[in-house]
């Protein structure tokens, strides 16, 4: 009785979890948004899951959280900054930004090592969330000029919602966890009414 119940609750959780995705990719917060470099930040990306930061150039200050994870991969993060505080920056001023991406490397120091940049290459695109360890990789930047704006955006460069089919595939595997096996033992119930 107890693990009926638990393919049922499971199935409907699949159910809505893949339905929600759809309409999330279709309406909503995992559409790709492009906003511009001068106004993003955590007001103007709000809710916001996939993002693209256009004119952002992907800071050259490069500094890890010093762990490899499972796969021997170290979390990077650098600023995103704009053309002008970039060019800024290289002409030794200290900038300002609220904005971070962030992405896992196989190469535990990233400074100017072309290799470690991200998926995206020069582009800033990923989802909004933040590092397992966001306080060790952002006081990093403590003597790189660059000073963090609260509140920080961390973007996760290179990632993207999952894709519509597997969501697709989600919605239907809990309509069939969650309805098949009721429709079974529905039909024996009324089969062994019957002979009766």
């Amino acid at each position: 009785m107890i693990l009926r119940y638990l393919i049922l609750f499971g199935g409907i959780v699949l159910m809505i979890t893949g339905c929600n995705s759809l309409v999330s990719q279709n309406f909503g917060t995992h559409r790709l948004r492009t906003i511009d470099v001068a106004e993003a930040d955590a007001q103007a990306i709000g809710e916001t899951d996939f993002v693209e930061v256009a004119g952002a150039v992907i800071g050259k200050v490069a500094v890890g959280d010093g762990k490899a994870d499972a796969w021997g991969k170290w979390g990077v993060s650098r600023p995103l900054l704009s053309p002008d505080q970039h060019k800024a920056w290289e002409n030794g001023a200290t900038v300002e930004t609220s904005l971070i991406g962030w992405f896992k490397s196989e190469y535990s120091r990233c400074s100017d090592n072309l290799k470690c940049l991200p998926f995206t290459g020069k582009r800033a695109i990923g989802l909004i969330g933040p590092p397992v360890d966001p306080a060790t990789l952002t006081g990093q930047y403590l003597g790189t000029r660059i000073k963090l704006k609260e509140p920080l955006v961390y973007l996760h460069l290179g990632e993207k919602p999952m894709a519509w089919h597997w969501n697709l595939l989600f919605f239907l595997g809990g309509i069939c966890l969650a309805f098949i096996p009721e429709a079974i033992r529905h039909n024996r119930k009324a089969a062994n009414k019957s002979k009766a």
